[in-house]
Order: structure tokens, then C-alpha cells, then sequence
């Protein structure tokens, strides 16, 4: 314990030196004259005041070491999951075994339990009795992360981790360990070997089918420890048998059937693959998968146009035609009014009009005429320059609706030239591609660019440029445009074939050419959205543990957003219920719901916005809540797995039939206790007592001063 001043020492001495004179000073001579005992008391109890008070004018400062001794701490992790759950029913003493050996008595330290699944949750000590293993997931490294920071303040000298090691979800174990603070002692939960099972791994479709055209769905089964079976699998929807197959199986591996499945109606729909159980299996949970798969109507029917025949047009017709769900017509010029293919269909059925080499030399005003039409009605349109193209017959009324760009001065030479993707393009759907952005666009072949001035359209937009000999222009070579609930492209180069005939080492080239015109038909094709009110879940398939969120939006009749709406939400649950919720807003007309878990099911919804009383719109939608199999899926312990974790971190791996060596272990580690110094100052001018006792002598003096008769 030790005593500071917040002033000079020397200098306290010496006011308190002056204190004290100026105390004799006072009373050297007093009316009436005082005998020399009162004297001296009144003079002390001056000088006294005085000093207490230049003391605490001083700021002293206590201070004292205060010195404290934290036993160490150990923190306990189990693992609740359903893969541990399994081996626990074939093990009914295990937790009557953790409840014997992890007492804070057998590890000589204090023990702070958490169970784990998805997170981290504590468990007092006395309630290893209450495990239920009924985790959907396993995230070890979350649960380490976790348990390091709830005890960042004790005294915690390492972890007893009790898993079988099957992580499903978040990030490597390893790579938590090998930076973990302190050592981490595994113990491996479960069977080593594989057990008896049939499990369906994957179930893999497309996300999107069409109405009355067939879809293959194939699911994949692993067997471990059995041979020459003859599995069937089988395939419904909505508890309907749709499809089944035979799976002969040759012992353990990984087997894959592949089932047809011819959607009836739009929507999504929920498939469930379901394969044979045989005996003996470990557990018939994993005997089942499912996929969501989104319905829509029919394909999407793409009509190209070309007034001439060229290898642009053939090229473009071979690349649009390689998607399965996209059904190409052509339209090819023969003579005026004719064509190779017959007589003009209704351009109101089609879902993109393409043009490449259109207009030409003889070009049919009428069909010239439909086109605009169908346009103008909202049918999207992607012009390609050919070869052929007749620059000069762009000028017309009719393209002037059709398209975004048109020549305000007609050249009819070309030049070959290098294409040069705008700022803009790189943030834009089209060129959404992981290469686009470090792409080295000059390895593509040259394109023939027309010389023609070109003027693009005030609401259109440009994505790429030209760059000839080395020089970069700022003429359009594509350019996007969306307006009025319609879209169209152009893209102003011709002899493109160029860039799919491209030798091996340019592959990446000719694929990135693919992907872009991928990503352009599909962005004329995504129709415009012009709803007041969307309101989408997150997913259309939450697992059991899943907080379900669906997000929203809000717009005025101007598809301005609101930001200030009440979105309640009515969700129905599975046995017919609803429950209504009210979204939170986010800003800027955007809406959240956290909903939290929900039981397993179909859920639907009605969603409506209000302000001010009035209905601005509403939606609807649905969506699902699945059991979630993925502990299922291999219910082998990976003590492997388990080794690697406690040796990078400096633990040491126990088998379950090695438990009872753990406490040893850690008693031969003599964990150490944590001897913590604090310092506690008190500063003394804050304190009541001196003030009572400075209130207290001035009082004794006056009191005195008043029985001696002096004034």
C-alpha cells in the first residue's frame, strides 16, 4: 500500500509549514488574552484544518495491490448432432460415462459444458442427462470460435471436444486449430468403421422444367456393406409415385440411377427420392432426398430472322439451339414476300426475335412492319450486324421503334476492329461472367465493324466499344436498351462465327463469346416486373434448422420506392393455420421477415402493403420447410479428422474407450492458475470522512473560540 500526491511532496511540506505558522501567528495575542493551554489547543485545531485542508488540496492517491488466484478452466464441447445421436442409442451408457469422468473433481479444473450443433449452446453440469442429439448440422469450428470468445476472460487452459467429426456445415476444423489459443483435446464419438446403410447422396435436376417436357432426375445411392442387392428407387412428387427403376448393386460404391419426371402444372414443385430399405441398416433417415424444381410454362421460342443466308446466321443458330430448353425457328429470305421456310408465323408467339443480316437489299416492308409491331407489343428483339446487313435501309420509320441505336451517316466500307467493354458492362448482367473482367479481349479474332456513324438512343445504353489498330473509338459496337416495358440489343460486328472457330489455346475465348450470348438472350427474355408489391422467400427450400426470411419490395404507381408501408405478411402453415407477421423496413423500399424455424411442410403466403390507409398492392407465394438429411449422409466417425485438430492445436486424441485416461492427462499437464495483480487506487479527496473531519474541527475552535469570550 502506498500514498501519492497529485503535487509536488516538498511543496505540500511547505505550505503545511506556512499552515502552521499562520496557525500561531493568529493566536500569539488574543482579546481576551488566553491562558497558553487554550492557546495551543486553538492553535493546533488551526493548524490541523489547515493541514487537511492543503491535503486534500494536494489529490492524494491510495493505492494497494490486490492480488487474486484464478484456477483454471476447462471447456467441455459435446456434440449434439443426430449422426452422434446414433451411435448414443446403440451406447446407452454414454452419457452416464460423460457425466462420470468430466466432473470438475477427475480434471482438477473448473469445467464450463456447451453442447453443439449449428451453434454453440451452454449446458450446466448437471444436466448431461437432458442430450437429446437432435442437431440438424455440425459446425465444429463456429462452436470452437464460440467457446473461445464466451470464456476470452477466465483462466481457460483448453478444450475437451467430444464429436464423431463429421462436419456439414462452415469451414475446415484444421484451420481453426492450428491458430487455437489453447490445446485441444479430442475424444471420437462413434464408429470408425462403416456401418450397414443405403444412402441417397445427391439428388440432381434442373431448376427450371416446362410444362409436358420430360426432365431427368438422377439420384445418386452409396451401399456399404452389402453385395449383389437389387435396390429400386423411386421418384415422387407430393406423395405420387412418378417414376421408378431398378439399381443393381455389386457391393459397396456409389451407384446412380437416372428417373423421368414430365411436369403437369407451373409452379415449383417438390420431387423425393425415396430407395428400398434393406435389413440391417444402420438407420433408414438417410433413405431419402429431395430437389425443388421451378415449373413455367413451355420453352422459350427464339425466331431469327435473316434476309441472306451467311455464316453468321448458321453459327448463331448452332449456339442458341445447344440449350435444351430453347426451341430456334428461322426465317430465311428466298425472294421477296418468300421463304425457305414457308409462310410468316405468328410473331406474337415468340419470345425473342432475332435479326442477323436483316434488313438486305429486298427486305418485305410487311414483315419489316410485324416485327416493329410484335416489338412495340413487348416482344424483345436482338439485332446482329451481318455482312449483308444494309446499313442504309436502318434509317426508316419502322426501325426507328425497333431499335436502340440507328446510322446518322451510311459508309459502306468496313474495318476490322477489337471489342472494349464499357465501365458500365462490367457491372451489368450481360457481362456477369467470372473471366469477362480480367478477360485480355484482344486475343479475340477481329470482327468487320461498318463505318457508319451511329446514333444510339438517349435511354439506351452502351456496353462495349471498338478498338481499331490499337486506338479505341468510342463507337457503339453493343448497346442494351429498356423502355416502356420493352427491351432490345444490337450488337454491331459482324462475322462473329469468327470467335467460335478458334484454335485449342483460345477455348476460354470462345467460351466467354458463349456466355455472353447466353447472358444477353437471357437478359431480353427475363420479363419486366412492374408489380407494386414483391415479396419472395430467401429460398425455396429451408432445412428444419433454417431461420426462413422472405425480403420484400415496395413501390408506388410510379415505381417510385416506399420506404414508410405496413407489409403484413399472412403465412399459412401445413395443418391449415395462418399466422400473421409484419415486415421490417430497410430503407429505400426494401423489406425483411425473419420468421425464425418453422416446422417441416409447404407454407403459403399473402402478402399486402398499406400506407396511410390505402392499399398500394399485394403478393403471394410459397415456399418449403424440409427435414434436413445431411447428418445422414455419412455416419462413419472421422477420427482422422479428430487426430489432426488436437495435434496442430497442441491436444491429444482419446477414442471413446479412452475417456477414462483424459482426466490423467490433463493432471499430468498440471494445468496452471492464473495469478492476476490489480491495482486499486483511491483517491482520498473524494472521501466523506476528511470533509466531516475538517466540519468537525472548525466547529471544536468556534465552540472554544465562543466559551473563551473571543469574537
Amino acid at each position: 500500500m502506498s500514498l501519492t500526491l497529485g503535487q509536488a511532496p516538498w511543496l505540500f511540506v511547505l505550505l503545511v509549514v506556512v499552515a502552521i505558522g499562520l496557525a500561531v501567528w493568529s493566536y500569539r495575542g488574543t482579546i481576551p488574552t488566553l491562558s497558553r493551554g487554550k492557546q495551543a489547543v486553538l492553535t493546533g485545531l488551526r493548524a490541523l484544518t489547515l493541514a487537511l485542508v492543503l491535503f486534500l488540496l494536494a489529490e492524494p492517491l491510495l493505492q494497494r495491490t490486490d492480488v487474486q488466484e484464478e484456477p483454471p478452466t476447462v471447456a467441455v464441447l459435446i456434440d449434439e448432432s443426430k449422426s452422434v445421436g446414433l451411435m448414443a442409442a446403440d451406447s446407452a451408457g454414454l452419457t452416464t460415462q460423460l457425466g462420470r469422468v468430466l466432473t470438475e473433481e477427475a480434471l482438477g479444473a473448473s469445467a464450463q459444458f456447451y453442447t453443439f450443433g449449428s451453434r454453440l449452446m451452454p449446458l450446466a453440469a448437471d444436466s448431461l442427462g437432458t442430450l437429446t442429439y437432435e442437431a440438424e448440422r455440425t459446425n465444429i469450428a463456429s462452436a470452437l470460435d464460440a467457446a473461445r470468445d464466451d470464456l476470452a476472460d477466465t483462466n481457460v487452459q483448453g478444450v475437451i471436444l467430444l464429436t464423431d467429426g463429421r462436419y456439414n456445415t462452415g469451414r475446415n476444423p484444421l484451420y481453426t486449430a492450428e491458430r487455437y489459443p489453447v490445446p485441444i483435446h479430442t475424444v471420437v464419438l462413434g464408429d470408425t468403421t462403416q456401418q450397414r446403410d443405403v444412402v441417397i447422396r445427391r439428388v440432381t435436376t434442373n431448376e427450371i422444367a416446362y410444362v409436358g417436357t420430360e426432365l431427368p432426375v438422377d439420384v445418386s445411392v452409396r451401399t456399404e456393406g452389402y453385395t449383389d442387392e437389387t435396390l429400386r428407387v423411386t421418384l415422387l412428387q407430393d406423395g405420387t409415385v412418378v417414376s421408378t427403376a431398378p439399381m443393381p448393386t455389386r457391393g459397396a460404391g456409389e451407384y446412380t440411377a437416372t428417373l423421368a419426371y414430365t411436369p403437369q402444372a407451373t409452379g415449383t414443385q417438390r420431387l423425393t427420392a425415396t430407395v428400398s430399405r434393406l435389413d440391417g441398416e444402420l438407420t433408414y433417415e438417410n433413405n431419402r432426398g429431395s430437389a425443388l424444381v421451378r415449373v413455367v410454362e413451355n420453352k422459350r421460342r427464339i425466331l431469327l430472322v435473316a434476309d441472306a443466308a451467311a455464316p453468321d446466321v448458321s453459327a448463331l443458330r448452332q449456339v442458341l439451339s445447344t440449350d435444351p430448353n430453347t426451341e430456334v425457328s428461322t426465317l430465311t429470305r428466298k425472294a421477296i414476300g418468300q421463304y425457305f421456310e414457308g409462310a410468316v408465323p405468328d410473331l406474337t408467339t415468340f419470345d425473342l426475335l432475332v435479326l442477323v443480316n436483316y434488313p438486305g437489299r429486298a427486305t418485305d416492308p410487311q414483315l419489316a412492319a410485324g416485327l416493329s409491331q410484335a416489338h412495340q407489343n413487348g416482344t424483345p428483339v436482338f439485332f446482329l450486324l451481318g455482312p449483308q446487313t444494309q446499313a442504309q435501309a436502318l434509317s426508316g420509320n419502322v426501325f426507328a421503334d425497333l431499335l436502340p441505336a440507328l446510322p446518322s451517316r451510311v459508309r459502306a466500307s468496313s474495318v476490322d476492329a477489337t471489342i472494349v467493354p464499357t465501365p458500365a458492362a462490367l457491372r451489368h448482367p450481360i457481362f456477369d461472367t467470372p473471366a469477362a473482367s480480367a478477360f485480355d479481349w484482344n486475343r479475340l479474332p477481329p470482327l468487320r465493324i461498318n463505318e457508319s456513324t451511329w446514333e444510339v438512343d438517349a435511354s439506351a445504353q452502351t456496353l462495349a466499344t471498338v478498338r481499331i489498330r490499337g486506338i479505341d473509338f468510342p463507337n457503339p459496337l453493343m448497346v442494351i436498351q429498356r423502355e416502356a416495358g420493352r427491351r432490345s440489343a444490337m450488337f454491331l460486328g459482324a462475322e462473329s462465327w469468327r470467335w467460335l472457330n478458334v484454335d485449342e489455346d483460345l477455348d476460354d475465348a470462345r467460351q466467354l463469346w458463349l456466355a455472353l450470348l447466353d447472358n444477353t438472350v437471357q437478359w431480353l427474355t427475363t420479363p419486366e416486373d412492374d408489380r407494386p408489391v414483391r415479396v419472395e422467400p430467401n429460398a425455396l427450400l429451408f432445412t428444419g434448422d433454417e431461420s426462413v426470411q422472405l425480403s420484400g419490395q415496395v413501390y408506388d404507381e410510379s415505381l417510385n420506392p416506399v420506404s414508410d408501408a405496413t407489409v403484413i405478411v399472412n403465412l399459412q402453415r401445413p395443418d391449415g393455420t395462418t399466422s400473421p407477421y409484419t415486415m421490417q423496413a430497410r430503407g429505400n423500399g426494401l423489406y425483411g421477415l425473419d420468421a425464425g424455424s418453422l416446422p417441416e411442410g409447404t407454407y403459403t403466403y399473402t402478402a399486402a402493403a398499406e400506407r396511410n390507409g390505402s392499399v398500394l398492392g399485394d403478393d403471394t407465394g410459397s415456399f418449403r420447410v424440409g427435414a434436413l438429411d445431411l447428418e445422414f449422409r455419412d455416419t462413419r466417425a472421422d477420427a482422422g479428422l479428430m487426430r489432426q485438430v488436437a495435434q496442430r492445436s497442441g491436444g491429444r486424441a482419446f477414442a471413446l474407450d479412452q475417456l477414462e485416461a483424459l482426466p490423467a492427462h490433463l493432471a499430468v499437464l498440471s494445468l496452471p492458475t492464473r495469478r492476476t495483480e490489480a491495482v486499486i487506487e483511491t483517491p482520498l479527496w473524494h472521501r466523506y470522512p476528511f470533509l466531516i473531519a475538517i466540519a468537525m474541527l472548525l466547529t471544536i475552535e468556534w465552540f472554544l473560540r465562543k466559551r473563551s469570550g473571543m469574537v
